[in-house]
């Protein structure tokens, strides 16, 4: 729970040091976006920054995830997060605005209790 939104995020590894502090990691095998399947060298970084900077929110939330266990794992180390992704052969650890964007996930998901109870589903869409 972030704020009252659920967020669904379920991380490949923990990661332990020997001092107790804890991390965790995914492996990313999406293919989109694809930065090789570009034919624009410009398009082709576009991309892949596209790609990093999910990866460095994925960051984010994985250290909420790790917080809000409230230390049954361990202490919770934004230094042993990271995202392994394999179609760019990087490690994105976290990012230097690591705590801006801690607080960027935390205002979207105030943003989207606000807003939640304001929309109304589509008759097409309760029929199913």
């Amino acid at each position: 729970m972030i704020g009252t939104v659920t967020v669904s995020i379920k991380p490949h590894v923990l990661v332990r040091s020997a001092d107790g502090r804890v991390g965790a990691g995914i492996i990313r095998v999406a293919k989109t976006p694809d930065p090789d399947a570009c034919k624009r060298e410009i398009t082709r970084e576009r991309r892949g920054e596209e790609r990093r900077e999910m990866n460095r929110y994925t960051v984010a939330l994985l250290q909420l995830l790790l917080e809000a266990q409230d230390g049954a794992l361990g202490v919770p180390s934004r230094d042993l997060c990271f995202v392994a992704d394999i179609r760019l052969g990087e490690r994105t650890d976290a990012a230097s605005d690591h705590d801006v964007r801690i607080r960027d996930v935390r205002g979207a998901c105030a943003q989207i209790a606000r807003h939640w109870p304001l929309i109304t589903p589509r008759n097409s869409v309760l029929n199913r």
